[in-house]
């Protein structure tokens, strides 16, 4: 059994463990997303982006916002591939006053 000293000095001897991060508060998520907070807060009001309440605080996992996104891009390339009805062009809206 270890003394005193010696639990101090095995304590001492041990390499501090990086721990791997899986989380971010609400700045972090903002700027991996590129938006502005008030956006993401509105995202998050709205339900559109996930999160997590722990203790009062909210917390965003850094995994699932990369599947949020991905499975963002991937639903809005799809609508983007699919094929337009022939002789339909998409309709611009027209500055008041012009004709």
């Amino acid at each position: 059994m270890l003394n005193e000293q010696e639990a101090l000095d095995s304590l001492r001897r041990l390499k501090p463990v990086k721990a791997k991060r899986i989380g971010t508060d609400a700045r972090g998520a903002a700027q991996i997303l590129g938006v502005a907070q008030s956006t993401l807060a509105e995202w998050q009001r709205q339900g559109k982006v996930p999160f997590c309440k722990i203790g009062g605080r909210v917390f965003y996992s850094l995994s699932a916002l990369k599947t949020w996104l991905a499975e963002l891009c991937n639903r809005r390339a799809a609508v983007e591939l699919e094929p337009r009805p022939k002789g339909k062009k998409a309709k611009r809206n027209q500055p008041t006053g012009t004709q």
